[in-house]
């Protein structure tokens, strides 16, 4: 019987704690057997990049958020783990701006390892890859939410998100496969269910061709859905991706797809943290916990009541790192008893804030004026 078999890990970063080891050329060795066995069964093995192969400080752009860069010599331990595949459509892989993006990309075609998810121009779009086996062709989609790395109308990056592009483009990958699975960039970091609108982009995912659609970013194994034949899986976690501040980041899943002609099976591999690098895990809390989820996400009232409860958790930091100064917002808490930040946005303030979101052109402006802001700063 013709068949593929897929397996796909989730974020990949190199990092102080285990980053000697990566640099080896053996590192698939250090990790354990079961690991290899799944891996090395694999027709096709695919990971996430969401670190540039560069650390020069001078070339970092400016940003908020931390900045994911690594040594040069880690492309020995990305090597020994021969990928079929790796996905650079992820917030962190223009942290050092066009010249570290393009120096990992050399680094990668010098080791003859093939690479989606960036968009060079707007004639060069490397977003997409089909892998063949006997007659099964599958496509692979990358894109990513945009924040920092999107590529522009006259700078590369990222394959953004962009409804209208990316379901036209997974249309057409569908009319020439058998099989679209679409890596998405995407969701809540560190949250363990779905936003309304993750869900509602990655059904239209599969409403215009794809049969499964993954999303990684969000740091934490989630949860899955079937919807319209097709599959979601809500949230990946880590592959190698070190945080020691963060529990969620312990565990992760490693994605296994067989496919045939008329049918595809998936299996999901847990995978925990050992010391500094990670090993296939016996830990059933986390299937348990995937699944449990799984079954709640059904309910679409479940889905909005725990969104607005993390809403609700986040809705004041948002609103302090809008108003910029957060010493003199400390001072005001503690004068006026924590409620300062309340009355500083009033119910008229917040309708206006929220015009300007939800407005296409009121947000086109506000983003592009901010954005010229920033550039007359240099």
């Amino acid at each position: 019987m013709e068949n593929l078999k897929l397996i796909i890990g989730g974020d990949f970063a190199p990092r102080k704690s285990n980053e000697n080891l990566i640099k080896t050329g053996n590192f698939i060795e250090k990790l354990d057997k079961k690991f290899k066995e799944y891996w090395n069964n694999a027709d096709y093995r695919i990971l996430n990049l969401e670190c540039v192969l560069c650390e020069e400080e001078d070339k970092k752009i400016k940003k908020s958020g931390s900045y994911v860069g690594c040594s040069q010599e880690n492309i020995n331990g990305i090597k020994s783990l021969n990928p079929d595949l790796i996905c650079l459509g992820n917030n962190h892989i223009l942290d050092y701006g066009k010249y570290g993006l393009e120096k990992t990309m050399e680094l990668l075609e010098k080791n003859n390892l093939k690479y989606t998810g960036i968009i060079k121009n707007n004639s060069d779009n490397l977003s997409k890859i089909i892998f063949k086996k006997d007659n099964l062709k599958i496509g692979i989609y990358n894109v990513c939410e945009n924040e920092f790395s999107a590529a522009t109308y006259s700078n590369m990056g990222t394959n953004g998100l962009n409804e209208v592009k990316n379901c036209k483009e997974i249309m057409e990958l569908s009319k020439t496969t058998d099989y679209v699975v679409v890596i998405f960039h995407g969701g809540k970091e560190h949250y363990r269910y779905v936003t309304p609108n993750c869900q509602r982009i990655c059904r239209n995912f599969i409403d215009f061709g794809a049969n499964i659609v993954i999303t990684q970013h969000t740091h934490c194994v989630g949860c899955k859905e079937e919807y319209n034949n097709g599959t979601i899986i809500y949230g990946q976690g880590d592959f190698l991706f070190d945080s020691p501040l963060e529990e969620d980041r312990n565990t992760g899943l490693l994605i296994e797809i067989d496919f045939t002609k008329n049918s595809y099976i998936i299996d999901y591999i847990p995978i925990d943290k050992e010391g500094s690098l990670f090993k296939i895990s016996s830990n059933n809390d986390i299937i348990n916990g995937f699944l449990s989820r799984s079954e709640e996400i059904k309910n679409e009232e479940t889905i909005l009541e725990k969104y607005n409860e993390l809403c609700d958790e986040k809705i004041n930091g948002y609103l302090k790192a809008i108003s910029g100064n957060k010493l003199i917002y400390k001072l005001m808490d503690k004068i006026y008893n924590k409620y300062f930040l309340n009355y500083y946005y009033n119910e008229k303030n917040l309708l206006k804030i929220l015009n300007f979101i939800d407005c296409e052109s009121h947000r086109e402006l506000l983003r592009q004026g901010i954005i010229n802001r920033i550039s007359k700063k240099i």
